[in-house]
């Protein structure tokens, strides 16, 4: 069953020139993160798991949810399948049972539940990415889920949890110094990304940004950051250097770096703007050389 989560559920691809040829992965960080480990830790052939299904129907990631969904066919039994990936926070959620690692499936319990999420909460504050593979049996009859008029949907309720896989995303070497660089500049350095508090805070802690000793509170949910005032953003402008939620956050950001005369710059989103330096396009972890960085981030605090 795992194996289909993984080889199944992704965008993400393998290819063998034969079978002793050491196999080439193709996909995103993460899709290619989950399929060699799903190749050399769970030994998963994906053309095997290929001809053993049929897809019949995609819902791809979202962005918002933090999650795709596969339903299948078992050629062999006819039994159908609907497989879910996503963030663990996210989709642990929607799931009432859990497999054990016999394979037996077990209600997931007021104590089961704290345990999955402290399990998680533990990945997370090692800034690993949990990911969750969750399925459902799911017939034919009842495949989607319709909702107020909108397209058929894949039924992602009462799932039962396969496994948690945590995804270390390691901080460039060079960060951390092109992060005093800034400001040693006088630019005040403001990261945005999509990973809960925890993740966040153990990258900022990795990448320089905030120290293991400062406060929680530099830690700010998108959503919280969005509800402050002017007056508000501004205060806690000098502290909160770890913003979490993308959503709408990015452009509140940006106006707040042009009202002061310190720019401020932003290693997790690219911007246009001149007030907002984009040092790396999607984080820490990519982006061009340090010492290139370094020399545009003189070139446009001297102005």
């Amino acid at each position: 069953m795992l194996h289909q989560a993984v080889g199944l559920n992704t965008a993400g691809s393998v290819y063998r020139l034969n079978e002793a040829a050491e196999a080439e992965i193709t996909g995103s960080p993460t899709e290619k993160a989950l399929l060699s480990w799903s190749i050399s830790d769970l030994g998963m052939c994906v053309d095997e798991m290929k001809k053993k299904c049929a897809v019949i129907r995609v819902e791809a990631f979202n962005s918002e949810k933090k999650r795709s969904g596969i339903w299948v066919e078992e050629k062999a039994s006819g039994a159908t399948i609907t497989h879910w990936n996503g963030a663990a926070e996210m989709l642990l959620i929607r799931c009432s049972h859990y497999a054990d690692g016999n394979g037996s499936v077990k209600l997931i319990d007021s104590q089961a539940k704290s345990e999955l999420e402290a399990i998680v909460h533990d990945m997370a504050a090692s800034s690993l990415h949990c990911i969750a593979f969750a399925y459902k049996n799911t017939a034919r009859a009842e495949d989607s889920v319709v909702n107020h008029g909108e397209a058929p949907r894949l039924d992602d309720t009462a799932l039962t949890l396969l496994g948690l896989v945590g995804l270390k995303d390691p901080c460039r070497p060079e960060v951390a110094r092109v992060i005093d660089a800034c400001r040693s500049a006088g630019v005040g350095v403001k990261m945005i990304t999509g990973d809960n508090v925890f993740t966040a805070r153990a990258i900022a802690v990795e990448c320089g940004i905030i120290k293991p000793e400062d406060s929680d509170a530099l830690v700010v949910e998108g959503q919280e950051f969005k509800n402050y005032s002017s007056e508000e953003r501004m205060i806690n402008k000098g502290g909160a250097r770890y913003a979490v939620r993308r959503e709408n956050a990015n452009c509140n950001v940006e106006k707040m770096g042009k009202t002061k005369d310190k720019e401020e710059a932003d290693p997790g989103m690219a911007s246009a703007s001149t007030s907002t330096l984009a040092l790396v396009a999607h984080g820490p972890s990519v982006g061009v050389d340090a010492d290139v960085l370094v020399a545009q981030l003189w070139t446009f605090v001297k102005g």
